[in-house]
């Protein structure tokens, strides 16, 4: 009997002991796969074995095990596959491994859905022997998009929709795959083939079908390793109301009307600035749950533009999970932008750090870069609307266009009003052209070029 029951304890404390190991599930508050680096090009028809690094921001420190192969859509025959890892507690990046044989040129895309976030990865395939410089580019502006004709539920459109960009890099591209409508459905989107220039300009996409409903529809555009959301309003048949649209929104110069306190019920009001009003009218939204400090919902409130600037307001309600930044991913009259709410612990007089501005167009570096070269340098970038906060060494930001290169924060205080953060920049520039880096502090996002010769 005695032998007996020892072996039930010696299961049940087995069994306790594998409870305790259990990893947490993997969680992160944003993935970047606009700027994920490949370790080698791919070519049509010839067998390909790389790996792709994405960055990812706010990992929850938990491990992950290898994934199932993801299957290539566009250009088929290729297979991405997790590799398995631990994700930092902040920002960081994940590796797949990509192999098979393309089955032709062009883009083969990779749905990727990973610690409760998703994105598509874009690998460019070239021509045997093709001197071609695959398309990139350093900005995507579809709330500047302009359309060829207006869009009227249950009436066939046609028409084209002209999407500006920044730092294209003169590569040619060819028609892509036909991008579906969300929102109101039964449109598409074509890229049409051409050119980009050496800097700005624009691609222009062939939109065609018949719009399922009134409202807005939107396309997910993926183009030279850069990604954003085109808005097209649908109108009813002789509808004179006017779709509510916007030129721009400033989720950084947001206010709330009260602080959050992790674990302590919130209900107060977040009001964004936007610029370019058309008067539309509008009603209450979604809700749209926070990420990074989960718990908290944010939920428009129903109401009038201006025609200009002017600002709309979210109710924001719920109970913070943790204490750092929730996150609020708004789409509203064509633009979209993150609003980003502090969330401080219980009798806490730590000041997050916040900014209402980044300007990176206006950032200085201590060295020139040249292709192939090793580089050490910093980048001080100007903020304007500090808050006062202070701040820790980021992760490495990885290097688009020219890859080869980490941008990563230099730890330090804000001033409360105007001054500038410093980043080390450090690699070996992979050729000559533009090093673009995805900047995202204090609740702002800027894309930070270096001139590479």
């Amino acid at each position: 009997m005695i032998a007996l029951l020892l072996g039930l304890v010696t299961v049940i404390s087995c069994k306790k002991t594998e409870t305790d190991l259990t990893p947490s599930s993997a969680s992160i508050s944003g993935f970047t796969c606009g700027s994920a680096t490949f370790s080698a090009s791919a070519v049509s028809g010839t067998s390909y074995t790389a790996t792709a690094t994405v960055p990812y921001r706010g990992g929850n420190g938990a491990s992950y095990a290898t994934g199932s192969a993801i299957p290539s859509s566009g250009v088929t025959g290729l297979n991405a596959t997790l590799i398995s890892g631990n994700l930092a507690n902040g920002d960081g990046s994940i590796v797949y491994n990509i192999t098979g044989t393309p089955s032709g040129t062009g883009t083969a895309n990779f749905a990727l859905n990973f610690g409760g976030q998703t994105c598509t990865l874009s690998l460019p395939v070239t021509s045997p022997g093709s001197t071609t410089v695959s398309p990139a580019i350093s900005g995507f502006t579809c709330g500047s998009a302009t359309f060829s004709a207006s869009a009227v539920s249950g009436t066939a459109y046609t028409a084209t929709a002209t999407v500006p960009y920044t730092g294209g890099n003169g590569g040619s591209y060819v028609a892509g795959s036909a991008i579906a409508s969300s929102g109101v459905t039964g449109l598409n989107a074509t890229l049409v083939p051409g050119k980009l220039a050496n800097g700005d300009g624009s691609i222009v996409y062939n939109i065609t079908g018949t719009p399922s409903a009134a409202g807005t529809a939107n396309f997910a555009l993926n183009f030279g390793g850069q990604a954003c959301t085109l808005s097209l309003p649908v109108t009813s048949p002789g509808s004179t109301t006017v779709s509510p649209a916007i030129s721009g929104i400033t989720c950084g110069s947001a206010t709330f009307s009260a602080s959050a306190v992790s674990g302590a019920s919130y209900t107060a009001t977040a009001t964004v600035p936007y610029t370019g009003g058309n008067g539309g009218s509008y009603v209450a939204g979604s809700a749209i749950a926070s990420s990074g400090v989960t718990g908290l919902n944010a939920t428009l409130v129903p109401g009038k533009l201006a025609n200009g600037d002017g600002t709309i307001v979210y109710n924001i309600t719920g109970t913070p999970s943790g204490t750092g930044t929730a996150n609020f991913a708004l789409n509203f009259g064509g633009q979209t932008c993150t609003l980003s709410l502090p969330v401080t612990s219980p009798g806490s007089t730590t000041v997050s750090p916040a900014v209402s501005g980044l300007t990176c167009g206006s950032a200085t570096f201590s060295a020139s870069a040249v292709s192939g070269t090793a580089y050490t340098a910093t980048a001080t970038v100007p903020y304007i609307g500090g808050n006062g906060g202070s701040y820790v060494a980021g992760s490495a930001i990885a290097s688009s266009g020219v890859t080869g290169l980490n941008a990563t924060l230099v730890s330090g205080n804000l001033t409360k009003g105007d001054g500038t953060i410093v980043y080390n920049i450090t690699g070996t520039p992979s050729a000559a052209g533009t090093a673009s880096f995805a900047l995202n502090f204090g609740g702002q996002t800027c894309t930070l070029s270096l001139p590479v010769k």
